[in-house]
């Protein structure tokens, strides 16, 4: 799949550097391989030295690299999905927000209930 991303000589195509989502999507997706397989590890390569100067102009792009979506628990992820609609950044879709409050809240009250209980 991502020999499609490639030109003929091999290198990653030029179109992709300046597409801040594209190379998110490829760098998340170079997680799901397993180890050996040599065009994950490029592909994730290029796209993190892609991503290195968009890192001060976004906070999506430097939560990323910092913790990459398939090494995080989901609980994590959707706080960060919360953070990144609060500061402003692309939330076309507000029931997941809802969503996504709902869970974290539900979530803490039952640790709170747990941590009650056990105390």
């Amino acid at each position: 799949v991502f020999e499609s991303f490639k030109d003929r000589k091999g290198s990653f195509k030029h179109e992709l550097e300046q597409d801040v989502r594209g190379l998110l999507s490829l760098y998340e997706a170079s997680f799901l391989g397993i180890d050996g397989e040599v065009s994950l590890h490029e592909a994730r390569s290029f796209a993190t030295s892609q991503l290195q100067p968009f890192l001060e102009a976004s906070t999506k792009v430097a939560r990323a690299l910092e913790q990459p979506f398939h090494h995080s628990l989901a609980g994590f992820q959707a706080r960060r999905y919360i953070q990144d609609c609060q500061d402003g950044e692309d939330c076309k879709h507000d029931i997941l927000i809802e969503l996504a409050k709902l869970d974290c809240d539900y979530t803490q009250s039952l640790y709170r209930k747990e941590l009650w209980e056990v105390s």
